[in-house]
């Protein structure tokens, strides 16, 4: 009955500043499966997915900021010794640039549906963050409109998302049955933002949790059942 979160749950060294940002998203993750725990939209089970998906990101961070320490401490000897700082800097350049870190998890839970194509390879993944849809990663930010007032992250918070291309397809009206039966699930028309055709692909409907990340991509042609994606969270 209880879940651990934030400074509770992690300690990080000081170098880097990773603790706060670690700590809300671990919140960010928390926060919508206990809501729809608490409405009625899930069973608890769904709780058991926030350690499963952030622990990871946990271990991963803390190696980060002990690397930060690491690196640091090397860059002041070679200082002190005359040796290359140049050099050393440049291993110091992920200091305080954790796009990847940051912007680039990647959860594996039965909440998100498993690509059957590996994720990008990066030179440097703490460092590097490469915007895409893909199940189990932040969706990507668009802008929707050309005062830049609204972006597609507002479209997220509360409700499950399905982006879609084919307003007549099996995988809207299954989402529109899901609704109709009260589940928290909308439909955004891709056609009224165009924007979106950038990153959001026309031969596919793309399925977004509450907290903004991705749970699947569902082609046209493809025999899938929406409620079957969604049935963890059921």
């Amino acid at each position: 009955r209880v879940f651990l979160a934030g400074d509770a749950a992690h300690l990080l060294y000081p170098t880097g500043g990773l603790g706060m940002n670690l700590g809300y998203h671990g919140i960010h993750n928390l926060i919508w499966k206990l809501a729809f725990v608490l409405r009625g939209f899930s069973q608890p089970s769904i709780l058991e997915t926030y350690e499963v998906e952030r622990r990871p990101q946990s271990d991963r961070t803390r190696s980060a900021s002990v690397d930060n320490a690491r690196l640091a401490g090397e860059l002041y000897r070679t200082y002190l010794t005359g040796g290359d700082v140049e050099s050393a800097g440049h291993q110091l350049r992920q200091y305080g640039n954790f796009e990847g870190l940051i912007l680039g998890a990647e959860y594996d839970s039965v909440l998100c549906r498993p690509e059957a194509e590996p994720a990008p390879a990066l030179d440097n993944d703490l460092v590097n963050f490469v915007p895409g849809v893909r199940a189990g990663r932040r969706a990507p930010h668009v802008w929707l409109d050309a005062t830049k007032q609204q972006s597609v992250l507002d479209l997220f918070g509360s409700n499950y998302v399905l982006f879609a291309s084919n307003l007549s397809g099996a995988t809207i009206r299954a989402a529109q049955q899901l609704a109709a039966e009260g589940f928290p699930i909308e439909t955004i028309d891709v056609a009224d933002h165009p924007e979106l055709t950038t990153l959001y692909e026309a031969g596919e409907e793309v399925l977004v949790r509450p907290d903004g990340y991705v749970a699947a991509r569902i082609e046209h042609d493809e025999p899938v059942v929406l409620r079957d994606l969604v049935a963890a969270a059921l």
